[in-house]
């Protein structure tokens, strides 16, 4: 038995190949047996669905924000739990020596497929971070389907003139505000306008600073076939209180914070 790449478990026939059910029962079957291996796979079955959503939302935030782990809190939380550990085994992960990757056997290996040994903390390793070439011809070799975009993620590059902007003139775009927040993005409603209609999607860009994409018109949440297109601005600022605070270039994010916060701009476009 096994977990694909969205925590939905599988078994194996004798020739390797997949099904997502368990066998039908034979005569020479115990149906005591066989009734409690149902309960059980059915039991198990729900359990993935129920957390693969959740699951899978908290480790790309993860990765796009940069969250730590300690090696041990690493070992303990994500490679060995019983669910999780099997997404751990389909991503790349970065420690402060090198990226390295959890085997089928427990053991971690470098992109040469060479035993590595991390240096504590770790962390979900952006694609600004890796060999990329190298890491999926790695995956590729092993038939390694991701759970979440990593090494197809898209990223984004500030120009030389982006880096010392105050308002991101790439983004002058068409928000659609379905359901702010949803996975894969992480700008959530803001400050509202009249009677209740949306004027603003805030979101926490990296190193204390907060990103506001700025509607030109208030918007209602969901109508989404009413405002297909929305005009707007993307700045940053250093909040204090209620208050959005002194506008902030956009050099002053790392690459990283750069590449996620327009990422979630236009997974909402």
């Amino acid at each position: 038995m096994g977990f694909d790449e969205g925590l939905a478990p599988f078994v194996k026939n004798p020739d390797g190949t997949r099904r997502k059910a368990l066998p039908k029962l034979s005569s020479k079957d115990d149906p005591a047996k066989a009734a409690a291996a149902l309960a059980s796979w059915k039991g198990l079955r729900a359990d993935a669905k129920s957390q693969a959503k959740s699951v899978l939302y908290r480790l790309d935030r993860a990765m796009g924000g940069g969250r730590r782990w300690a090696l041990a809190d690493w070992r303990r939380d994500l490679a060995d739990h019983r669910l999780v550990g099997h997404l751990v085994r389909r991503l790349v992960w970065l420690a402060d020596n090198g990226a390295f990757c959890l085997a089928e056997d427990g053991t971690l290996a470098d992109v040469d497929d060479e035993r590595f040994t991390p240096q504590s903390p770790t962390r979900l390793a952006h694609p600004i971070d890796l060999d990329l070439s190298g890491w999926r011809e790695v995956f590729d070799d092993y038939e390694i389907i991701q759970p979440i975009a990593q090494l197809e993620r898209p990223v984004f590059t500030p120009t030389a003139d982006e880096l010392g902007a105050t308002e991101l003139a790439r983004v002058a775009c068409a928000p659609r505000p379905e359901d702010p927040g949803a996975p894969g993005a992480g700008l959530g409603a803001g400050r509202r306008r009249g009677r209740g209609g949306l004027g603003r999607l805030d979101g926490e860009a990296g190193r204390g600073i907060t990103a506001y994409l700025n509607l030109a018109e208030e918007v209602g949440l969901g109508w989404v076939n009413e405002y297909p297109s929305v005009a707007c601005t993307l700045t940053l600022g250093r909040p204090t209180a209620r208050k959005p605070g002194l506008p902030q270039t956009f050099g002053e994010l790392s690459a990283r914070d750069f590449s996620e916060l327009v990422l979630d701009v236009t997974s909402l476009t």
